[in-house]
């Protein structure tokens, strides 16, 4: 068994398959908003203020995310493991929501209308896809 100190890994900013993140926010608007702890694990990638947004639009939630990334830690014993349907890291997240966050599944159906193009409030026709 390998120790997880005698492991060498690769730099994040040299290994092949990770995003370059090309279109992302600036990394300064990252870096305001998560702290140092989290910016120490983790490669961060916002798209269009995301991150800004759900920090001052959801404050509690944000925070209980970023506790969570601040205690996340895992080793290679955890990741060599099977898991079969549900893997022991999948279960150590599960633990670290522990109060209230449910795992779910968003639905949706969208309904369109064709409307008239002079007569705006006339129906042409109108269809829900289901699922969408």
């Amino acid at each position: 068994m390998i120790d997880d100190d005698e492991v060498e890994y690769e730099p994040l900013e040299t290994a092949d398959d990770v995003s370059t993140g090309k279109i992302a926010d600036k990394h300064e608007l990252v870096q305001g908003v998560f702290s140092a702890p989290i910016l120490s694990k983790f490669e961060i990638f916002s798209y269009r203020n995301a991150a800004g947004i759900l920090k001052s639009s959801f404050p509690e939630q944000f925070e209980k995310i970023c506790a969570c990334l601040e205690a996340f830690s895992i080793n290679t014993a955890m990741i060599r493991e099977p898991g079969g349907s549900k893997g022991q890291i999948a279960k150590y997240v599960d633990t670290l929501f522990s109060d209230g966050w449910t795992e779910t599944r968003i639905s949706a159906d969208l309904h369109v209308k064709l409307l008239h193009a002079k007569k705006k409030d006339e129906i042409i026709d109108q269809y829900t896809r289901e699922g969408y």
